[in-house]
């Protein structure tokens, strides 16, 4: 039998008392590659994923990470496909972080920044490349360093959250 200080609190209580702490809850709604074919329910068109951004925010969500589809559900870089999903989670979904991927799976160096004059929350910046199975997404790092400069330009702050591969620069949310 244990002593009563080494007891096992309740799950209850100890639900509880985490739930005070602050969390941010990302949502990742499209990802790079999946298409309809692979799940009917990925949202791709803009409509689709500003619905399905607000579904994940009224469950809680409060950043939302964006990537956009071409009609044929390929990965864009398009300025004007973030620009709609932007506007309509900035719309629909008050307060919410929005971060756009500059990711490289299916699209081409050059294009993967042109959306960052929008001046999302966030960006993600891989700093360094990634192998896959089948394909390398190469990020040299003058690409990583030229966005960040970019980024900082346009108003983020120098700090940035950094994780295994990824980094994302950011500006504060208060």
């Amino acid at each position: 039998m244990r002593a009563a200080s080494t007891r096992l609190r309740p799950l209850d209580a100890y639900r509880k008392d985490k739930m005070a702490e602050p969390v941010i809850i990302t949502v990742a709604i499209t990802g790079a590659l999946p298409r309809k074919k692979d799940n009917p329910a990925v949202p791709v068109t803009p409509t689709e994923q500003i619905e399905s951004t607000h579904e994940a925010y009224e469950a809680g969500a409060s950043l939302v990470h964006i990537h956009v589809r071409n009609p044929d559900e390929s990965p864009s870089s398009a300025p004007d496909l973030y620009a709609k999903v932007q506007e309509g989670v900035r719309k629909h979904c008050p307060g919410m972080i929005v971060q756009f991927s500059t990711g490289g799976r299916g699209r081409e160096q050059s294009a993967r920044g042109a959306m960052l004059h929008l001046k999302p929350d966030m960006a993600s910046l891989a700093t360094g490349s990634v192998n896959f199975p089948a394909s390398v997404y190469e990020n040299r790092p003058t690409l990583s360093k030229g966005w960040q400069k970019r980024c900082w330009k346009m108003g983020s702050s120098r700090k940035s959250r950094c994780s295994i591969s990824r980094c994302s620069t950011t500006r504060r949310v208060s």
